[in-house]
């Protein structure tokens, strides 16, 4: 029986929005403020070597150019979806091409007021909400698609893409069944709902060793340091003035649920064996048939 998908992927969306405090995003925060990123997606490494903030920042680089290689010769026109900060869009307006960038959130837009390039156009919205008369060569889904159902991807596709145009997808697919994965469906599954949709396979390439040493650093960040942190001020408010730290959590209790929520989100996805065990990061290339 073919799997219906959900219409977004709930896990993913819960924290994103736990994570989203009055329209201030922590974890876009943390990366671009704390961390002095220039990029939210993974790093990409040719080979396994020791880390740091800068390497991380090289590797982000390297994810992007790479990823832009992948556009087919013929391409002018591309849709990149779920844009984040826009660092992919920037190199590919450098590179020529028109991009037009979407995202819901209100965060990202800030970011493009400060590109100086006429090659972009940023848009809030949804995928599902985006109407324009524009046609695009290319949609691109970079570390985008596991928010939402695949198949709102297909269907927007067949009126946005020219006849013969292509789909660029870079995330992640789940190996298993756990249940607790940020991603909701199988390369299978996505692949059949491609084809099911008239779209063929161009190349498809797996990328998950080059990706890995993000997680392994990012791990290492936040076991060494921000976990420990958390706890450290916990037990030394407890400890200091057990009955405001009763007070607190009575107050604050539902809060306090969602932070725990999304501390435990992110023990398992920081995990580098569980990524290893449960995701397979993969590249693909699609093409329209008509």
């Amino acid at each position: 029986m073919e799997k219906t998908f959900k219409t977004k992927n709930s896990k993913a969306v819960e924290i994103v929005d736990i994570l989203d405090s009055k329209g201030m995003n922590l974890e876009l925060l943390f990366a671009t403020n704390v961390l002095k990123l220039k990029s939210l997606h993974y790093g990409y490494w040719d080979q396994e070597q020791k880390t740091d903030l800068d390497d991380i920042r090289n590797a982000q680089i390297r994810y992007t150019k790479t990823l832009a290689d992948m556009i087919p010769a013929g391409v002018e026109k591309i849709l990149d979806v779920g844009c984040g900060i826009g660092d992919n869009a920037l190199v590919l307006a450098n590179r020529g091409y028109q991009v037009t960038a979407i995202s819901p959130d209100a965060n990202h837009s800030k970011f493009f007021d400060g590109y100086d390039n006429k090659n972009i156009i940023f848009v809030r919205s949804k995928l599902e909400d985006f109407e324009t008369e524009d046609r695009f060569d290319l949609m691109l889904f970079s570390e985008s698609q596991t928010y939402f159902d695949p198949e709102i991807s297909f269907i927007k596709a067949q009126r946005l893409l020219n006849p013969k145009g292509y789909i660029l997808f870079s995330d992640m697919f789940a190996l298993g069944s756990d249940g607790e994965s940020r991603v909701d469906f199988t390369e299978e599954e996505y692949l059949s709902t491609a084809q099911r949709y008239g779209f063929s396979i161009v190349s498809n390439t797996d990328i998950t060793e080059k990706v890995l040493p993000t997680i392994k650093y990012t791990h290492t960040i936040y076991s060494s340091y921000v976990d420990p942190s958390i706890n450290l001020l916990v037990d030394y408010i407890r400890s200091r003035s057990p009955i405001k730290f009763k007070l607190i959590s009575l107050l604050f209790g539902n809060q306090l649920k969602e932070l725990s929520k999304a501390k435990n989100h992110f023990d398992k996805r920081l995990n580098p064996d569980y990524f290893s065990k449960e995701i397979a990061y993969k590249r693909l290339l699609m093409r329209k048939d008509n």
